[in-house]
């Protein structure tokens, strides 16, 4: 008791603007941030609370326990089931701060009612010491937006608002620097952006939103320099990486893994328990997607949280299953792409989702942008220009020569280009020296696939651009 006198007594302050100091002043209440010993003395201060909270016996009824508080630092939440026991939880919360000479902040205490969409709000009005409190509509509670509706889009939007915002400082620094390899780029990613969208997303990650998705295409976009018209099924294809759906759902397996684990007299399991309890076909909240998960992957017996933990080997191989089943899915779509589609090219070269070589080879970037151009088909010729002209099929015409002008036509036959053509074959027959004997679908399949042509390859495609621009538009 000495020392924590010792530390509390004639406590001064100033506050320092612009290097410059204000006079000191005595401060009596609060402790110090920082101190190993606050997070402590807080939990002393505040458990008289929680004792008259308890007291009252209302709340929320799990399993027979009245959850009526949840406490988390200097975070209170306050939970009833009707109106009348909240006016008595907030009515014990107002005799206890003005017992403890505080004041609650209405500017930042509100209230919401939690329902289905079909119910009305609430029309009770709530005070704390003859102070009305508002109702809001949502609120932002330990860093993640919670709706009155219990909508998880709500969240994943604000969570996404902020990964962008990440996204874009990522984006500055990697221009700064004169970009980045793959293998740092993604470790950036990761770091930066992506342990944004991590937070909470074992929360609200059983469903995929196109927002999240949004961020990771638009990151790999701007490292392969494409457009944001082109394709997402290419971008994801030649970038490698794992969609937000399957890390969120190893996420959500790491969840239910702790769930599991913790002391059976923890609240937390007892919500968790309660909750795999009322979960069904009616009611598909977070347990019941999760079970319902578990059982696509023959991993049902895991729902036995009694007898079955999930360890890290089975979540990576729930992981991988995920990730295959998506690999598969994106296969379909790639072959089902028909001859007017951007990725009418692509689909010949393409078969595995994996990251392309010329993603990790030291290419310069506006090399690589115009290689990533011709191979996902969105490259600035007439085939995909003459789309938004709304022009048919056999009427992109090169300006050149009266022939289809799409990305075989500029890379193998119109003459405009000859002279880049022969300089690229003659790197090319140095590494294949059949190339000038296969047929044109062949050769154009050839220039694209194989790894050990791809620079000279990208700085034909990158020469054949600055050409047609400097003859159309200079």
């Amino acid at each position: 008791m000495c020392a924590l006198q010792a530390i509390y007594s004639n406590i001064e302050c100033c506050v320092r603007v612009n290097g410059n100091t204000t006079d000191w002043f005595s401060v009596n209440t609060g402790l110090k941030q920082g101190c190993v010993i606050s997070t402590v003395m807080f939990n002393i201060f505040i458990n008289n609370l929680i004792d008259d909270i308890k007291a009252l016996n209302i709340g929320i009824d799990i399993d027979g326990e009245k959850v009526a508080i949840l406490l988390y630092a200097d975070d209170l939440v306050l939970l009833s089931e009707n109106t009348e026991d909240m006016q008595k939880l907030i009515n014990v919360l107002g005799v206890w701060c003005n017992d403890n000479c505080l004041k609650v902040n209405l500017n930042k205490s509100k209230i919401m009612h939690f329902r289905n969409p079909s119910v009305l709000r609430s029309d009770f009005v709530f005070n704390i010491n003859d102070e009305v409190i508002d109702y809001v509509s949502s609120y932002q509670y330990l860093g993640l937006v919670l709706n009155e509706f219990l909508d998880y889009k709500v969240m994943a939007k604000a969570v996404a608002k902020s990964a962008s915002r990440a996204l874009g400082l990522l984006i500055v620094k990697c221009k700064a620097h004169g970009g980045f390899q793959h293998n740092i780029f993604t470790k950036l990613f990761d770091t930066l952006v992506w342990s944004v969208i991590n937070y909470g997303s074992a929360i609200w990650g059983t469903s995929e939103f196109s927002c999240i998705s949004a961020v990771q295409n638009r990151a790999m976009r701007f490292y392969m320099g494409v457009g944001k018209y082109t394709p997402n099924d290419a971008v994801s294809g030649d970038m490698g990486w794992k969609p937000p759906y399957v890390k969120q759902w190893s996420n959500i397996f790491r969840h239910w893994a702790r769930c599991t684990k913790m002391d059976k007299d923890r609240i937390n399991y007892k919500v968790f328990i309660w909750s795999i309890r009322k979960s069904s076909y009616k009611i598909k909240k977070w347990s019941y997607k999760v079970i319902e998960m578990l059982k696509l992957y023959n991993m049902d017996r895991f729902c036995n949280v009694d007898d079955y933990i999930l360890d890290k080997n089975i979540i990576h191989q729930l992981e991988v299953n995920i990730f295959d089943n998506y690999k598969t899915e994106w296969s379909t779509r790639l072959d089902s792409y028909g001859q007017g589609n951007k990725l009418r090219t692509y689909k010949l070269f393409k078969f595995s989702y994996s990251t392309e070589q010329y993603l990790l080879q030291n290419i310069p970037i506006r090399y690589r942008s115009a290689f990533a151009k011709f191979r996902c088909g969105v490259a600035p010729l007439k085939i995909e220009t003459g789309r938004y002209e709304r022009l048919d099929l056999d009427k992109r015409l090169c300006f050149n020569c009266d022939n289809i002008e799409d990305e075989k036509h500029v890379l193998l036959t119109c003459p405009l280009y000859e002279d880049l053509r022969q300089s690229l074959f003659i790197d090319i027959i140095q590494q294949n020296d059949m190339f000038l004997t296969l047929s044109d679908d062949e050769k154009f399949i050839f220039l694209f696939k194989n790894e050990n042509v791809c620079s000279s390859v990208a700085k034909t495609c990158n020469n054949i651009l600055l050409r047609r621009n400097s003859i159309l538009y200079c």
